[in-house]
């Protein structure tokens, strides 16, 4: 069981460790393509650039001191939660707050409901606290365009919408899952009531062919020795009839 658990921790974090590398890069590379273009400052791009860095750093190191640890869970979600304000906060593009969906969702896999509630409470601030900079204190969109009361309800609601989501599908998978293992360990234990009382029944069987045997050696005994009873008595006589 025990290696059953490491092999399954072990692969899950492989997988987000991928993941999370593949999306860090494109962040990596994409900002330091926006400050060559001049859409960002080199302080927003060297701030995003070393924030990914350092992520990347914590979970290579700790990944590989211990890859099934469950320490990586929390250290991976927890960069990228850093990464994530500084570029929503940050950012020329009214998109960006999306990049909240590709790697939240893959924490399902971890079946900890905890951990998805805090990436829900911690992802969905971000992006409710974003609407409202924008609105109140930017007045524009990140982009430099108007205000569109459509875009930031679009934001917020779908972000919300999706933490909640997130929420609701590792509850009912966790619920799933606890029935299943219910139902096999139930079958288990029907299994081994079925053994134990087969087992139960040759005992018996074996106990009462000993019983058997032993009585029948017995008979064969107490027979062997009338036998010889008779035997002698009959010499008995037969003396007694020479005699006479």
């Amino acid at each position: 069981m025990a290696e059953k658990q490491y092999g399954k921790e072990k692969r899950v974090n492989k997988f987000v460790l991928t993941i999370v590398t593949i999306i860090d890069m494109f962040l990596f590379f994409g900002y330091i393509g926006d400050y060559a273009q001049e859409n960002i400052s080199f302080g927003f791009m060297l701030a995003v650039d070393l924030s990914v860095v350092i992520s990347m750093i914590a979970c290579y190191a700790v990944y590989f001191h211990k890859k099934d640890s469950m320490a990586f869970q929390h250290v991976s979600v927890i960069g990228y939660m850093v990464v994530y304000g500084l570029a929503v906060f940050g950012a020329q593009n009214d998109l960006v707050f999306m990049m909240v969906f590709p790697l939240t969702v893959i924490y399902i896999l971890y079946y900890d409901l905890k951990l998805i509630l805090r990436i829900a409470a911690v992802f969905g601030a971000i992006n409710v606290v974003d609407v409202f900079y924008i609105a109140a204190v930017l007045g524009h969109m990140h982009s430099g365009a108007p205000l569109n009361s459509t875009s930031l309800l679009l934001q917020g609601a779908s972000a919300v919408v999706y933490m909640i989501v997130l929420c609701g599908t590792t509850q009912i998978s966790n619920d799933n899952n606890a029935r299943k293992i219910d139902s096999i360990n139930q079958e288990k234990e029907k299994s081994t009531m079925l053994l134990n009382e087969v087992l139960e029944v040759a005992a018996s069987v074996k106990r009462d062919a000993a019983e058997a045997e032993e009585l029948g050696t017995d008979t064969s005994r107490k027979a062997d020795q009338a036998g010889k009873l008779m035997i002698g008595l009959l010499e008995t006589v037969k003396a007694i009839d020479k005699y006479l």
